[in-house]
C-alpha cells in the first residue's frame, strides 16, 4: 500500500554492491525517524539533509521502497492567539502533574516510606517553574 509522507531528511547513507544482475547502489533516506530505500540516482543526487521533503513509497517485506520524492515548502506552525493568550491542549496545572509524574519517575529507588513530603514539594516546584518558562516562550 503506498504512503505519503512529509518531513525532513534526517540522514542519507550509501551502500552498493553486486548482484546477479550487476552493481548496484543503494541510497536509504531517514525521514521522520523511519528508513526509505530507493535504486533512482536521480533521486539520490537530487536530495539532501535538512531538506523537507515529500516521500511516496510502499513497504515490501521489512524494506520501505521510495517511489517518489520531491521538495516541498515546509508548513509554517502559526499560534493562534484568543482574548491575546495562545490556547493550550491542556491546563497549566495539569502540565504541571503530568511533569511532576515524570520528574517523579527518575527520582532514586527507595522505599516508599523514604521518600518525604519535603522532595515532593521541591520536584513540583520544579515542575511549575518550568510550566512557567514553557508559556512564557510561547506567548
Amino acid at each position: 500500500m503506498m504512503e505519503k509522507i512529509q518531513g525532513t531528511i534526517e540522514k542519507k547513507e550509501f551502500s552498493e554492491g553486486k548482484s546477479e544482475k550487476g552493481l548496484w547502489r543503494r541510497c536509504v533516506f531517514t525521514i521522520n525517524g523511519k528508513k526509505y530505500s530507493t535504486f533512482d540516482t536521480k533521486i539520490m543526487d537530487e536530495f539532501a539533509v535538512d531538506e523537507f521533503v515529500e516521500m511516496e513509497g510502499e513497504q515490501k517485506d521489512q524494506y520501505w521502497n521510495m517511489k517518489t520524492m520531491e521538495k516541498i515548502e515546509e508548513p509554517e506552525i502559526k499560534h493562534q492567539k484568543i482574548d491575546g493568550k495562545n490556547p493550550y491542549e491542556k491546563d497549566p496545572v495539569g502540565l504541571a502533574v503530568e511533569i511532576f509524574c515524570e520528574l517523579m519517575k527518575f527520582q532514586p529507588i527507595v522505599e516508599k516510606q523514604e521518600i518525604d513530603e519535603y522532595n515532593h514539594e521541591k520536584v513540583m516546584e520544579k515542575s511549575i517553574e518550568l510550566v512557567k518558562q514553557a508559556k512564557e516562550a510561547f506567548e
